[in-house]
């Protein structure tokens, strides 16, 4: 029985691992769309893993953000990207400029 418990237990931890993996992938290509739409180009993405707002998430990611426009205006900020109900799928990506 430890065996099967064992390989029950790696199998969880591998799909936890892929499923994180995609949904930082999505959050990206999320971001990138966002960005694209906007008029801005990124120039760096960095994922935040520790927010101030921890425990009162409203969405699936954070990442910290340096962009600049067609005027060649350099930003810095912050990104949230997903929703609570349905994680990297909404799409959703609320920026704040530094």
């Amino acid at each position: 029985m430890p065996a099967v418990a064992l390989m029950a237990m790696l199998a969880l931890v591998a799909m936890v691992v892929v499923v994180a993996r995609t949904a930082d992938a999505t959050c990206r290509e999320h971001l990138a769309n966002w960005a694209r739409e906007n008029g801005y180009v990124l120039d760096r993405v960095t994922r935040r893993w520790v927010t101030l707002h921890l425990f009162l998430r409203s969405h699936v990611r954070t990442f910290s953000i340096e962009a600049h426009d067609a005027a060649g205006n350099r930003m810095t900020g912050e990104a949230d990207v997903g929703g609570v109900l349905v994680g990297a799928l909404s799409g959703r990506v609320d920026v704040s400029w530094y």
